[in-house]
């Protein structure tokens, strides 16, 4: 019986994005995995420092050096030469406070995954697209990864073709940008070049034969008007599902039940980006679609279980989890000068993400043979509009030097909706009808579970749509006092429907001590609002408990639920950022070290499952969570709260130096420290219910430990002539999560050496630090061909596997990780488990 079945969905190749994405590619003549700027032949390293930005500071010119924060540059060379086709991945291996952590086997995360920055969550970092606030992800992170409870931004859902140069600004920002800047801001500047037309073709596989992945793109550009141009990137990627789970040895015969590894993945993308000169100033429009979808494994169903039907899968079966990600993003405005040095820059941005949940393989228990084996689970869907107005100038009012001011307003309006399933996705039975026990058709004594298997679809009652706004002013303002010292400020004004107004600051300096070393430091307060999702996602399942069904539920801000445990609404997270580093300069050689601090209080989290405990049930006043929630029809219940105080403390050194090597050609060697502890300082549980229900020893695990604490990166960029070669090494710190069960953390009883007596040991999973070495050598053809041949992780490095007992195999912690599938630690991973994947790439320009 095959594990990997087709999707139910209409096949990629034949769907009209599709078509009209691979009729573009094919008009060109080749395809590329990432294009390459007309005539830029010079080698430059992984992090440019020198290049103009426009993060971190509002005065044109200014480069990432000059600023009073620390801001890194990657740009289109840089990108074409990691080997990653994803945008998450590359900065995975180019920025060096960024991580991208690798899950599996966690629902919709498996295809969403979470991006941080500076060890915070995935919802404190705010991604821009030229300039301009990118909508957040619909999807939420439930299960035990980095980031769960959170919902960042679909960093995925802008294909790395399109990108000219990426902006990672590490320092706090709220008071610049708004909510979300806790930890920094990304903002990814797309192509606007005219000069060629670039394509090319990307192929690669893992050492273990698997992991195959097809990339086709085709960027060009087209002059329009005077001094106008269009920019169009069109990409396909196909990349098939890996797999490092262990035989199982439930089965007489040992064999592979399940997939653990990267989801298959089929890809699609459409971006523009244009500009039009207009009267006295400039039309300008981007954005661009994606569509992505995944198929996942949950975990094995054995056919004398009850949750099988063996009439449908006589063997057992492994339910697959299907995701579809629409992405919708589209930016117009005008910007022109005003009078003078005044600019102004009008701006409506739209974006919209749909996730939409399926399952395959799987069946409906307590519809018996009845059941069909595939589903729609239902959608849920995030929309944001943002109406931007900002006004840029000089001043002078009596200071040394000019005061160059930016102020604005923004308006935001956002909207939530979970749409419901399929009936039989969902329901209990043909009259889903709970009051009617039914049991399991080939397990008669226990009762069949509603839904179906793995992921059952949104039921009728929690469907919602919520929506919410906000505006914001803002005003910002940069001089100089002296010569050599450099001040600004910030300070922003925002006031949300559903939390209410917030006001943040920033101050920042830079002094140059010497020509070429400076000092610079910044001091700033920020916040960021609940998200939408936070406050209105709403899911309920139906478990087997010891006596009988157990309904479950999500619980949503201000539901009956909530109310009974007492559980307030959300509020706003607050921060307070201090930075301090210095910018040395000193001939060949660039070096910034920049020290930063993070304080978070009431940082917003997902609890663990509140159930009864303690006491004598039968005594009034003694089970006050049962007295809360047996009222309500609910066994047990999770939801959202602002239940942690966090500090992070880090620092990053990134060092560039340029060697001229005569005949032999040229060098630039790049080197980077970062270094970030994260500790939960406070725990903020609601009257009645114990600190370890609302965050326990695996959720500060994940939060302490489930990132990286350090990393470390040197790379080697040489150019001869027509020849290329990138040499990368990078290490990632240790991590340390626990098992998907929260309760069992710390020492588990188990029998390791064989003995019959349990010996207690440490269930925590351990990522050790590993080097991982990546390598690509191009060559570049006089006629505008380029070939490279590459591999990351060249020397096949896997995570530390997990503990294993006297024989060998993999440990079996009862009730959880049965019949020794799992090898390697899954939910954490920053450089995942599929070991060396070897790749080529052919791109053409002309």
């Amino acid at each position: 019986m095959s594990l990997t079945p087709s999707f139910a969905t209409p096949s990629f190749a034949k769907s009209p994005l599709a078509r009209a994405i691979m009729l573009s590619v094919l008009a060109t003549g080749l395809t590329a995995n990432t294009s390459l700027v007309a005539g830029e032949t010079e080698m430059v390293p992984g992090l440019e420092i020198e290049e103009v930005i426009t993060v971190g500071t509002r005065v044109p010119g200014r480069t990432a050096t000059e600023t009073p924060v620390p801001v890194d540059v990657i740009n289109s060379d840089a990108i074409g030469r990691t080997g990653a086709t994803e945008t998450g991945a590359l900065l995975q291996k180019l920025a060096p406070s960024f991580n991208f952590s690798r899950t599996t086997v966690s629902d919709g995360t498996d295809i969403v995954r979470p991006a941080t920055l500076r060890g915070l969550g995935p919802d404190q970092v705010l991604v821009l697209v030229n300039g301009k606030r990118r909508h957040s992800q619909a999807q939420i992170n439930i299960q035990q990864t980095v980031g769960r409870g959170s919902s960042g931004t679909d960093i995925n859902s802008i294909p790395t073709s399109a990108i000219e140069r990426i902006e990672v600004l590490r320092d706090g920002a709220a008071a610049q940008y708004g909510s979300d800047a806790i930890a920094g801001v990304i903002n990814i500047i797309l192509k606007s070049q005219t000069e060629t037309t670039d394509v090319g073709a990307y192929v690669g596989q893992t050492s273990e034969n698997d992991g195959d992945t097809l990339t086709l793109n085709a960027n060009t550009g087209f002059d329009i008007g005077d001094g106008g141009y269009i920019n169009v990137t069109a990409e396909v990627r196909d990349r098939d599902a890996t797999n490092r789970a262990h035989g199982d040895n439930r089965f007489e015969d040992e064999r592979v039940s399940m997939r653990i590894g990267d989801a298959d993945s089929e890809n699609e993308y459409l971006f523009v980006n244009a500009m039009l000169p207009l009267g006295e100033g400039e039309l300008y429009a981007f954005g661009g679609v994606s569509r992505r979808e995944g198929v996942s494994g949950g975990f094995y169903r054995f056919a004398d279980s009850s949750r099988n039907v063996n009439a449908l899968f006589p063997n057992g079966f492994l339910p697959l989890q299907t995701t579809r990600v629409e992405d919708d993003s589209f930016s117009f405005g005008y910007r022109t000068q005003l009078i003078g040095d005044w600019n102004m820059d009008a701006s409506f941005t739209y974006g919209r993400n749909e996730f939409e949940n399926g399952t395959q393989q799987s069946v409906n228990v307590s519809l018996g043979a009845d059941s069909p084996t595939s589903a729609d689970n239902g959608a849920i869907i995030f929309e944001q509009k943002t109406f931007n107005l900002d006004i840029t100038g000089e001043l002078s009012v009596g200071l040394p030097d000019t005061l160059y001011v930016a102020g604005g307003v923004e308006y935001r309006d956002e909207s939530y909706e979970i749409n419901e399933g399929d009936f039989h996705s969902y329901a209990y039975g043909p009259n889903d009808d709970f009051s009617v026990p039914i049991y399991a058709p080939d397990a008669p004594t226990e009762l069949a579970p509603a839904g179906m298997q793995a992921y059952p679809g949104f039921r009728p009652e929690v469907t919602t749509s919520e929506s919410r706004d906000n505006y914001a002013l803002y005003l910002d303002a940069e001089t100089s006092l002296t010569d050599a010292l450099l001040v600004g400020a910030a300070v922003r004004y925002e006031d949300y429907s559903d939390v209410g107004p917030n006001t943040t600051g920033k101050l920042s300096f830079r002094w140059d001590v010497l020509d070429d070393f400076a000092l610079r430091g910044a001091i700033s307060t920020g916040f960021r609002a609940p998200g939408l999702n936070q406050r209105a996602f709403t899911s309920l399942f139906t478990n087997l408990g010891p006596n009988g069904l157990a309904q479950t539920l999500h619980a949503p801000e201000g539901s009956d639920v909530a109310l009974a445990l007492g559980v307030d609404e959300l509020k706003e997270e607050t921060s307070f950022n201090t930075s301090l580093g210095f910018v040395w300069n000193w001939e060949e050689l660039t070096l910034t070290v920049d020290a930063y601090y993070a304080e978070i209080d009431d940082r917003i989290v997902l609890s663990g499952n509140i159930v009864p405990e303690g006491g004598d049930c039968s005594v009034i006043g003694s089970c006050p969570i049962r007295e809360a929630l047996d009222p309500l029809g609910y066994a047990q219940t999770q939801f959202f709260t602002n239940a942690i105080d966090t500090k992070t403390t880090g620092v990053d050194l990134v060092a560039d130096y340029g060697l001229e090597l005569d005949s032999w050609g040229s060098l630039v060697i790049t080197g980077v420290v970062h270094y970030n502890r994260t500790t939960v300082e406070n725990i903020n549980a609601p009257d009645g219910i114990a600190e370890h229900m609302i965050f326990d020893e695996a959720q500060v695990d994940l939060t302490e430990t489930g990132q990286p604490r350090q990393r470390f990166s040197l790379s080697f960029a040489w150019n001869k002539e027509n020849w290329d070669a990138n040499l990368r090494f990078n290490r990632y710190g240790k991590i340390k999560t626990s098992y998907f069960t929260e309760s069992l953390t710390g020492d588990v009883p188990i029998d390791v050496d064989g003995d019959g007596s349990d010996d207690f040991v440490d269930t925590a999973r351990n990522v050790g630090g590993v080097w991982i070495a990546d390598l690509d050598v191009s060559y570049n053809f006089d006629n505008g061909l380029r070939v490279t041949v590459g591999a990351d992780n060249l020397f096949d490095e896997y995570p530390d596997k997990l503990k294993v007992a006297a024989d060998g195999t993999p440990l079996t912690v009862p009730g959880l990780i049965t019949g020794g599938s799992f090898s390697y630690p899954w939910e954490a991973s920053p450089f995942g488990i599929n070991g060396r994947f070897v790749y080529g790439r052919v791109n053409y320009s002309f």
